[in-house]
């Protein structure tokens, strides 16, 4: 289980870079991993999320899961910002989105995992998150600092 572990957060550590700037993301789980491998980011602005993360050395976390339940494909995603180096996350302002579909499948449910992450990104509000992630370093240093 460890050894599952190591390798899954060796693999999130990795940045999926779609253009010049490669946005870092961490998860927990490897359909997550997969899921972005195969499709790449589809969120509004990449170019300018990408900088701005790199700017505040900030990396996205990404929770959640797609399955088939009762007939329909469903997807869900949560999306916060952490320090890329330290166990530092936002305390506040993330977001989150669901997806469904009529058709049946674990295909079309992992393809609506990838709208329900880019969805969640979108939603997130980047500018507010990255300020409550600056506020939450800010707090983390003057507590540790004494």
């Amino acid at each position: 289980m460890l050894k599952k572990l190591a390798l899954v957060a060796a693999v999130c550590a990795t940045p999926f870079q779609a253009g010049a700037c490669s946005v870092n993301y961490n998860t927990s789980t490897e359909q997550i991993i997969k899921i972005v491998r195969q499709n790449g980011w589809g969120f509004e602005n990449y170019d300018q999320v990408c900088q701005k993360l790199a700017a505040a050395n900030a990396a996205l976390v990404i929770d959640g899961q797609a399955t088939v339940l009762g007939n329909k494909s469903i997807a869900w995603a949560t999306v916060m910002l952490k320090d890329k180096t330290l166990m530092v996350f936002t305390n506040e302002f993330g977001g989150s989105s669901t997806k469904t579909n009529d058709y049946a499948s674990q295909d079309k449910a992992e393809e609506l995992l990838m709208q329900a992450i880019n969805s969640a990104v979108d939603s997130m509000g980047l500018d507010k998150a990255l300020r409550s992630l600056a506020e939450s370093r800010r707090q983390a240093k003057a507590a540790y600092s004494r």
